[in-house]
């Protein structure tokens, strides 16, 4: 039977359950394919998701394949040019003491409350703000406008730090010196060891770890890995002092653990049983190994961040999603498309103390968390353990050469750790006044800016396909190389910004007072497009 003897509509319908590179395959067979395919918005939006490494999601929203193209394609052409104008702009002033817990989610950024207890550094309460998502109604969302953005949050107690999965369940998990009365579940006790812990809280579903390293030289590294929704420990390994300072979930049942005396990244994997007596297991799977330290170096600390798991979502009734009184019933995000989960990039920051005594580096790399599983799911280890210890790491020299981009403290600027989302990563340089610059690890947009002539002759745009060197700086044996592809857009303004945040919608510079260097100001970038609408504007301009 000849397909193009079917009505257009079937014919469409058919070729759309082909995978992407099948339907562009398709359309090349012959003029008839061809015109099928340029008239279909269903086709060329299934193309375009593939090619910049989104996917599709908020399926409810009233927007048909048309304006879903639509939305993609000027989404990815407002942060191949990243515009600062002040119809994108909106200041949000930061009036309180905020202590060191923070985080960037769902549009919400979140900053605790310094405790009032003299020399403490743990928060006493949160204060969150919502992020401006559109342009529309700029009008209303100025200073002189809307003078009071945060609103608070008390927790009761002290924290230490919070995590938080607001999109998936509507969860904030705090780690508080003492049991808190605003608690829904409690479910473990630890030893306080003091003021100077290092704590981490990652959320993935119904998955939940916590790793405690405490700065005192006779407390050990605590990881602990609940199921949330049970209040069940899942498992509990003590570690010797610094051995673990960073955690990140890749997919929905494996994180990855920094590795500080083995100098590695470790992966671990939640086993989920199959009969029903049997209970959920936490094994390590793989080890990479990073590049070798110079004689006489150490690594001060190993940190990392990717973006949230997310389609795991648990614990939570439809009716609390859609009451509209929970924090994420407003940050819900609007937008049709996300990056997808295998897309989006792990960036890795590393302190090393070098041979040269007081002297400290800054180390950033980037690897796509899909080519991390991938890595670790092709190396053969032949066998995963509930203890780290029997598994061999495997050299760097064969697996991170080709798949991570490093830069150092010369090229980039990443005291703040929120500044991946994504496949793009946001720095400024260090010289002021400060450009602001956005790198996209997307392959096929790496391809289209090396391929056009127009782009190669913009000072502001570069793209970096080969092998690049960075310095060794007498913390490592010797100088790193790396070539992951990206192509880099730098702001045409300049700035005293003292550092830059992102996520999928925006773009924030945070300014420091001179005096105290807390930050006293937020100002936000908006990176959406203003048609087809996509949020709750009763107009439109």
């Amino acid at each position: 039977m000849d397909l193009f003897t079917l009505p257009v509509e079937l014919l469409i319908a058919i070729i759309a359950y082909l995978d992407p590179n099948d339907i562009l395959a398709f359309c090349r067979i012959c003029r008839l394919a061809h015109d099928v395919y340029e008239g279909s918005a269903l086709l060329r939006y299934l193309v375009t998701l593939f090619a910049t490494g989104m996917e599709d999601v908020n399926v409810l929203r009233p927007l048909d394949n048309g304006d879903r193209l639509a939305y993609l394609l000027q989404r990815e052409a407002l942060w191949g040019n990243i515009d600062f104008s002040r119809e994108r702009h909106v200041m949000i002033p930061v009036n309180h003491r905020h202590s060191h817990v923070h985080d960037l989610t769902a549009g919400v950024y979140i900053f605790g409350d310094l405790s009032l207890v003299p020399d403490s550094l743990r928060t006493s309460s949160l204060r969150y703000v919502y992020l401006p998502t559109c342009t529309h109604r700029q009008e209303l969302s100025r200073i002189d406008a809307n003078p009071d953005w945060w609103t608070s949050a008390p927790i009761g107690v002290e924290a230490l730090t919070i995590g938080l999965s607001l999109e998936e369940n509507d969860l904030l998990a705090v780690l508080t010196s003492v049991p808190s009365p605003e608690s829904v579940i409690q479910f473990h006790e630890h030893r306080d060891e003091g003021n100077h812990c290092i704590a981490t809280i990652e959320i993935a579903g119904p998955y939940l770890l916590v790793l405690l390293a405490w700065l005192r030289s006779n407390a050990s590294d605590e990881l602990y890995v609940y199921d949330w929704t049970k209040a069940f420990l899942i498992s509990h390994v003590s570690s010797e002092n610094a051995t673990y300072r960073g955690a990140a979930f890749l997919s929905s049942d494996t994180f990855i653990l920094t590795n500080m005396r083995d100098n590695t990244i470790e992966f671990l994997s939640l086993v989920v049983p199959h009969a029903e007596n049997e209970r959920t297991r936490c094994r390590w799977v793989g080890k990479l190994a990073l590049p070798a330290l110079r004689r006489g170096s150490s690594l001060v600390s190993i940190s990392c961040r990717t973006d949230a798991v997310r389609d795991c979502v648990v614990g939570v009734s439809a009716a609390a999603r859609d009451s509209g009184s929970s924090l994420r019933s407003r940050s819900h995000r609007r937008a049709p498309v996300r990056c997808a989960p295998e897309k989006a990039l792990v960036q890795f920051r590393m302190y090393l103390q070098g041979s040269r005594e007081g002297h400290i580096s800054l180390f950033t790399f980037v690897a796509h968390r899909g080519e991390l599983l991938r890595i670790v799911n092709s190396s053969g280890f032949s066998t995963s353990t509930t203890e780290p210890t029997p598994l061999i790491a495997k050299p760097w020299d064969t697996w991170g050469p080709q798949a991570t981009r490093w830069s150092d403290a010369n090229e980039t600027d990443t005291a703040w750790m929120a500044g991946n989302a994504g496949q793009r990563q946001v720095f400024i340089t260090r010289d002021r006044p400060r450009h602001i610059r956005v790198r996209n690890y997307n392959a096929a947009a790496v391809r289209k800016v090396s391929m056009s002539t127009q782009r190669k002759v913009e000072r502001r745009v570069k793209a970096v396909t080969g092998e690049s060197i960075t310095a060794h700086q007498d913390c490592f044996l010797n100088d790193i190389r790396s070539a992951l592809p990206f192509f880099e857009i730098s702001s045409e303004q300049t700035f005293d910004y003292d550092g830059v945040l992102m996520d999928e919608e925006h773009i924030i510079g945070l300014m420091e007072d001179e005096e105290d260097g807390y930050i006293r100001q937020l100002d936000v970038f908006i990176i959406t497009p203003e048609k087809p609408q996509t949020c709750d504007c009763a107009h439109v301009k």
